[in-house]
């Protein structure tokens, strides 16, 4: 009797390190799951945190910029040092308010996917913003930032999983006084 019992104990070594296998394989995919959340929240407050402060550079310097789009830029890419900038888009939407709609007809997009256009919208945005003299004639705006997963710093691909990945997307509204 006392042979039996520990060969049922040797075999049931076995299914220790099977059970053990199968919890182990469900604790690094949660493990995993939980560092790409981190990952991921971290680059959408980045987004969101740029896109506000573009706005407000925005808001703030109308007049006193001759070159807005540049400077807008420096201001965005300064305030988003983890993310990657040819991954990035920002677009700026000027419009006007009549009773309770909003009109955006105005659209510069000034930076797509590490692509600066400033050089072409300098001179139009700082006339559409108006001057210290000379008021806006647009009076609402908004910057959209948009980060799409290509690849990690240094060069590192994904490798599919940016097909998986989300896109971030902040919109942020401001007003032009």
């Amino acid at each position: 009797m006392l042979f039996k019992s520990s060969n049922n104990i040797r075999s049931q070594k076995g299914a220790y390190v099977l059970e053990f296998s199968f919890v182990l394989t469900i604790v690094i995919a949660l493990i995993f799951g939980i560092i790409l959340f981190g990952w991921l929240f971290n680059n959408y407050l980045s987004v969101a945190y740029a896109a506000s402060r573009g706005a407000r550079f925005i808001e703030m310097s109308r007049g006193y910029v001759s070159s807005p789009c540049t400077e807008i830029m420096r201001e965005i890419l300064a305030n988003s040092p983890t993310l990657v900038p040819t991954n990035l888009t920002v677009d700026i939407k000027l419009g006007t308010v009549s009773s309770s709609t909003i009109n955006l007809p105005k659209d510069y997009p000034v930076y797509t996917l590490g692509t600066n256009n400033c050089s072409s919208y300098n001179s139009a945005m700082a006339s559409d913003l108006g001057s210290t003299t000379q008021a806006s004639i647009y009076e609402v705006g908004t910057m959209t930032l948009t980060y799409t997963f290509k690849n990690i710093e240094n060069g590192v691909n994904l490798a599919g999983l940016n097909t998986i990945l989300p896109v971030l997307k902040s919109t942020t509204p401001f007003t032009i006084e």
